[in-house]
């Protein structure tokens, strides 16, 4: 009798170890929709966890799409984020931090939320940050990006670099610059690899020499346009740092019942194309004034950026009547103005110009990043000024 009472309170542990089940609240739910499930006669470990498969696909860690541990519960309900994507979905009770199935039930995903990334710019420099876009995210404090090698699978030994989203729904992000090469940025949800967007782009070798767009040496003002009359552009023999030439923009001090507002505007070429210059984000140029009095005078430099068109302006005469620096919105793009030395006015002696047009631009706007710059206007407020090695640089 004995031994017939130690088989039935076996046979008993064994009918209770198999009792487990789960179940979703709903047969059918909403693309996004959260997912509550009941569990029962759970282990009652820390680490047991509930997760969400494609149906029939295998228990591999890379096939989930969204999961949750019980914190050890033995009964009760657990809320899971939603599935973004239609279709039929499983909802498994493991134990103990395995893949091994304890119980499951089906349902059904209708509609979708669909989940976007977008690199802020197409071509990077070697070890540059790289911008991102996101929108559609799930929410999740797991949500991830991560870049890989174009084409790679989405294996974590693919992973060129990552980071956690934080939980947002949409934003910017910004990962570690990478090497050159050709890459793929992707979003999943939830820790888990299954991937829900994706964007590509390209990173380049660091260009550490000087972009130059006006040195005067080859004799011709070709890439410059006076925008308004009255205005000249000359190419002189007087260079900065000993140079032999330099261009000079001349104008009468006053017309039309005012200072003479002249703008001359230099491109990247005869044909008037942008400098649309993609990495080199400082300027620096040499200036000299060639009139006995001192006109104020401002330059901006036109350009893109994450958070679409950009103005940065720098001018003599915020300093010298006390006004404040600003940003405003105009039409088609947003202007940020800045006051510069007015010693730049002074002493027809060369002096040199060095700007770090990204620095500025975070002063108003921390998390905007320059995509593009795309050229140089000089306004002289009448008055004579020499310009030499008109450049932009990387450092």
């Amino acid at each position: 009798m004995k031994g017939i009472k130690y088989i039935l309170i076996g046979l008993l542990l064994s009918v209770y170890a198999y009792a487990t089940s789960i179940q979703t609240g709903q047969d059918v739910y909403q693309a996004g929709e959260s997912i509550t499930v009941t569990v029962t006669d759970m282990a009652g470990n820390e680490d047991d966890w509930v997760g969400i498969y494609p149906a029939g696909s295998s228990n591999d860690w890379e096939n989930v799409v969204s999961w949750a541990w019980t914190n050890g519960i033995v009964n009760g309900d657990i809320t899971l984020e939603g599935v973004n994507s239609a279709g039929e979905y499983e909802v498994r009770a493991f134990f103990n931090n395995s893949f091994h199935t304890e119980a499951q039930d089906n349902f059904t995903v209708e509609g979708a939320v669909n989940a976007s990334i977008e690199s802020a710019k197409d071509v990077y420099q070697a070890g540059e940050p790289i911008i991102v876009n996101v929108s559609g995210l799930a929410g999740n404090e797991d949500d991830w990006i991560g870049i890989y090698p174009a084409g790679a699978s989405n294996d974590w030994e693919n992973v060129v670099t990552w980071r956690y989203t934080g939980g947002i729904h949409e934003g910017q992000l910004t990962l570690e610059g990478v090497a050159p090469g050709n890459y793929d940025v992707r979003v999943f949800f939830n820790d888990s690899f299954n991937m829900e967007a994706q964007d590509s782009f390209s990173v380049e070798a660091v260009n550490m020499d000087p972009t130059v767009y006006e040195d005067g040496e080859d004799g011709t003002t070709e890439r410059w346009v006076v925008l308004t009359n009255g205005g000249h552009v000359s190419n002189i023999a007087d260079g900065a740092d000993g140079s032999a030439r330099s261009v000079m923009l001349w104008g009468p001090y006053w017309q039309g019942g005012g200072w003479g507002e002249i703008d001359y505007k230099l491109y990247l070429d005869a044909n008037q194309n942008p400098w649309n210059n993609r990495f080199q984000h400082i300027l620096e140029f040499d200036i000299k004034t060639n009139h006995s009095w001192e006109p104020c005078f401002y330059f901006e430099l036109q350009m893109d950026s994450t958070d679409g068109k950009r103005v940065i302006s720098f001018d003599t005469y915020i300093p010298h009547t006390h006004q404040q620096e600003s940003i405003r919105q105009m039409d088609g793009y947003v202007q940020l103005s800045f006051g510069i030395s007015e010693s730049y006015r002074y002493g027809r002696v060369w002096k040199h110009i060095r700007l770090d047009l990204q620095e500025y631009m975070n002063r108003f706007e921390p998390d905007n990043v320059i995509t593009s710059i795309n050229g140089f206007l000089f306004n002289g407020r009448g008055g004579d000024y020499k310009l030499d090695n008109i450049k932009l640089v990387s450092e």
